[in-house]
């Protein structure tokens, strides 16, 4: 019962994985490097040898304080984009929502493609 939580979110990634593989590549690709780049990034930074998980540790309680200051304060931050991204929406304090989009564009036919041109004048969107 205390695992139960991971239900949902496990079995409504499956409906995604079949168009994720096909527009990003498999699963494995993804979410392995990130991992294994901070893993590499972290272990660079271990200037003690002599009690590296201690050292390890410190490190990585120092990036996560710096990072928790950079969502707090946005200024301190000079990697921040001054632009906004198309079909993004700026949520304020430094935060950006950004809407998944399909890489091609889909010509419209029938009702939808009346109803779409009358609203916005246009016969192909992407989703």
């Amino acid at each position: 019962m205390d695992r139960i939580h991971y239900c949902r979110p496990c079995i409504h990634t499956l409906l995604h994985i079949c168009p994720e593989i096909t527009r990003i590549g498999p699963g494995a690709y993804i979410t392995q490097f990130p991992l294994e780049r901070a893993i590499g990034d972290l272990g660079q930074s271990i200037r003690q040898p002599a009690t590296p998980f201690t050292n390890l540790a410190q490190v990585a309680l120092r990036q996560a304080q710096a990072n928790a200051l950079k969502v707090l304060c946005p200024e301190l931050d000079k990697t921040l984009t001054p632009f906004l991204l198309r079909l993004s929406h700026d949520l304020g304090q430094g935060s950006v929502l950004l809407q998944p989009r399909d890489r091609h564009i889909k010509n419209l036919a029938g009702a939808h493609q009346i109803a779409v041109d009358t609203t916005v004048g246009q016969s192909a969107l992407r989703k």
